[in-house]
């Protein structure tokens, strides 16, 4: 209480700081914009094919979801270590930090993987009774678990790089991977193809493999460079 009473507040101080969170802050929210703002298309061009193909999309989503949000602990957790040892300056950790947090990323993904792949039907079967949907299903979640990696690579990526304060080029980076390849890759099999629901998500599969890659590269190779604060 006494520091709160006798404190002051410096506004250039405060701008100054708001101006950082501003320069991280909205670049990391495009990025997460943008792939979500993906999914969203790739669910209105279904809808636009037929409710069956609606049903099991978002069944398989759905599924995905839940381990999407997993991931999502892991990486942040991955995202305070590395900023721990951004505190200490020291590149071994941070280095550390990174690996560890995307090697248990992807052991985490072998449980849903084997679930997508062994018992699909019983899994659609929690949200329809309906045949085609189950029978449609199925097949999209065997595209899920062959995205399953390359998600957690990427959601743990781009995690370590917020930490590491390189945020401007991964929000490219995911432009490109789902705006420029994987949505217009998936229209083009969803609708010429004939594809439909399968289309689209073969969509997702490769924007996905792409940011993991991109990211995890990105990630490591500014680490190796020392280049731990001022990355973006």
């Amino acid at each position: 209480l006494h520091y709160i009473r006798h404190s002051r507040v410096i506004w250039p101080d405060v701008w100054r700081q708001t101006a950082r969170f501003i320069r991280v802050g909205v670049p990391s929210a495009l990025q997460v914009m943008v792939e979500f703002a993906a999914f969203g298309a790739g669910t209105i061009i279904i809808g636009q094919i037929s409710k069956v193909e609606q049903a099991a999309h978002q069944a398989a989503l759905n599924l995905s979801s839940v381990t999407y949000v997993t991931i999502m602990g892991i990486s942040t957790a991955g995202m305070i270590r590395v900023g721990q040892a951004l505190a200490y300056n020291n590149r071994a950790k941070v280095w550390l930090s990174g690996v560890a947090s995307i090697v248990l990323a992807t052991l985490f993904m072998i449980t849903p993987i084997l679930l997508f792949l062994f018992v699909p039907g019983f899994l659609i079967g929690l949200y329809s009774d309906d045949p085609e949907v189950i029978r449609l299903g199925i097949v999209l979640l065997f595209f899920a678990a062959l995205f399953q990696l390359a998600d957690a690579v990427q959601a743990t990526s781009i995690s370590l790089l917020r930490a590491i304060n390189d945020v401007l080029k991964p929000s490219f980076l995911s432009f490109l991977a789902f705006w420029v390849v994987g949505i217009p890759l998936g229209y083009w099999l969803a609708k010429h193809q004939g594809w439909n629901a399968k289309g689209i998500w073969m969509g997702y599969l490769i924007a996905l493999i792409i940011q993991a890659v991109l990211f995890m590269r990105r990630f490591f190779t500014l680490v190796r460079q020392g280049k731990l604060r001022g990355g973006q």
